[in-house]
């Protein structure tokens, strides 16, 4: 089980951070993180334009603990 502040996650998947290695799909210069446990919310004025996307896999990487995290699932 994954331990997060002491408290046991049914997942053996480590919780935070989800990496994210820079591709020319994705338009990061550098590796960089998803903070999954740094959830925020932003005025639709503040959000730029699209830069890249994330590959499937990066996805699923970054979809799997947010859902664990914020208890949709186990």
């Amino acid at each position: 089980m994954a331990r997060l502040q002491g408290k046991a996650w049914p997942t053996s998947a480590p919780l935070l951070p989800v990496p994210i290695e820079p591709s020319r799909m994705n338009g990061r210069r550098q590796p960089s993180c998803v903070m999954i446990d740094q959830i925020i919310s932003a005025r639709a004025r503040r959000i730029g334009d699209v830069f890249g996307h994330l590959r499937d896999a990066d996805r699923v990487a970054v979809n799997r603990p947010l859902a664990v995290f914020v208890g949709i699932t186990a």
